[in-house]
């Protein structure tokens, strides 16, 4: 393959070898884009990790071992986010995570907050979990895309008592903004609204941007879920996790 055809140490031709969804879904004259892979090669130290765990036959059922210590020690020094070990659940990936707090939760047919354009299986997830989506647009205007700080009060309002917060937003990329969060967070308190905040993109955030977990503003309200699926590229390993309370900044 020549030279221009390579793109950060991976050719096209070593992609479509690949057998994810992404790469096996369509025909070969079809570039893929549907699906959040990065289509770059894994980084040494996971390699590295999954290799010895070949080697080693080590493919059993999965225990937390040292996750939650890990992710603790790498939110405080990514977001200076005070994380308890004792707080960190490990889930299959985050959507099951949401699902199952949800369920957990109680109140069917209630509803949950979402902000589209937003990553899909939040309208049809929800519903799995017996709850009932509730629409609130992002604000569009000349500079872009925001929370509609006063829909979300309509819609607490109304009733909602759940607002799942996709922080940043997928696909938009949007890292919000701290008088957003706090906006939110005011929001919560005043309607007793619990939140969930998917954090899986967090990793992901650009040089410039400052990612702020939602817990760090809106404490014991908020249950984070997170995964290493999408900013080391590592979706078909299942592992994700939730913080279901913090100690602040």
């Amino acid at each position: 393959m020549a030279d221009d055809d390579d793109f950060d140490g991976i050719a096209l031709d070593d992609l479509r070898r690949r057998r994810s969804s992404k790469w096996v879904t369509y025909p070969a004259d079809v570039l893929p884009a549907f699906v959040a892979e990065l289509d770059v090669p894994l980084a040494d130290p996971i390699r590295r990790a999954l290799h010895g765990a070949v080697d080693a036959g080590d493919l059993g059922y999965t225990e937390p071992g040292a996750l939650p210590e890990a992710f603790a020690g790498f939110a405080m020094d990514a977001y200076g986010w005070a994380v308890d070990p004792a707080d960190v659940t490990l889930v299959p990936d985050v959507m099951v995570g949401i699902i199952e707090v949800l369920r957990a939760a109680g109140d069917p047919g209630a509803a949950v907050v979402i902000n589209p354009p937003v990553y899909p299986p939040f309208f049809f997830d929800l519903p799995e979990a017996g709850r009932r989506v509730v629409e609130v647009p992002l604000a569009r205007d000349a500079g872009g895309y925001s929370l509609d700080l006063d829909g979300l009060a309509a819609a607490f309002r109304a009733g909602a008592r759940t607002y799942l917060l996709c922080s940043p937003h997928n696909p938009l990329g949007r890292v919000w903004s701290e008088a957003e969060l706090r906006g939110v967070a005011d929001l919560a308190e005043r309607y007793d609204v619990l939140l969930l905040s998917d954090e899986i993109h967090a990793p992901l955030a650009l040089p410039g941007c400052r990612h702020l977990p939602l817990p760090t503003i809106a404490g014991d309200r908020c249950i984070t879920f997170t995964s290493a699926s999408k900013a080391w590229n590592t979706a078909g390993r299942r592992v994700g996790l939730n913080v279901t309370r913090t100690s602040g900044e």
